[in-house]
C-alpha cells in the first residue's frame, strides 16, 4: 500500500509542471514601452493578472523574454481600471479561462497601437 501511494504522489507531482503555458508572440522587433526606443527581437510576452482588492484595478504584469526561453529580460505593469473590464467584457469571471483570456487581450490592445505593422499570435 505504501509503495502505490507513493508511485501515486509521484505521478502526480510528475506531471503537475505539464500545464499549457500562455503567451504572446511577434513577427518581428517590437516596442514594449510607450515612449521607449528599447526594442526586443520577436520576444515571447507571458502575462499575469490579478484584481487589486485595494485600488479597485485589474493590473497585468507583462513580462518579456527572447525567443523561446523563459529568460525574463524586461517585466512591467498594466493597469487598467475594473469599469473597463466591466464594459469589455461583460462583467468579470474568476474562472481561470476567462482571466487568461483577459490578460492576454489586456496585454495585446496595450500592444498593437505601440506596434502597428506587427503581427501577433496569442498561444
Amino acid at each position: 500500500m505504501k509503495a502505490l501511494l507513493t508511485l501515486a504522489f509521484v505521478v502526480i507531482f510528475a506531471t503537475a509542471g505539464l500545464a499549457q503555458t500562455h503567451y504572446i508572440s511577434s513577427n518581428t522587433k517590437i516596442i514594449v514601452i510607450a515612449g521607449s526606443t528599447e526594442k526586443f527581437d520577436s520576444p515571447d510576452i507571458f502575462c499575469l493578472g490579478y484584481y487589486d482588492v485595494l485600488t479597485g484595478d485589474y493590473k497585468v504584469t507583462v513580462m518579456v523574454a527572447p525567443t523561446g526561453t523563459t529568460e525574463i529580460v524586461k517585466s512591467f505593469d498594466i493597469i487598467i481600471a475594473y469599469a473597463s473590464v466591466d464594459d469589455e467584457f461583460g462583467g468579470f469571471d474568476a474562472s481561470e479561462d476567462f482571466i487568461l483570456s483577459l490578460d492576454l487581450a489586456v496585454v495585446n490592445d496595450y500592444l498593437q497601437p505601440l506596434n502597428v505593422s506587427t503581427t501577433f499570435t496569442l498561444h
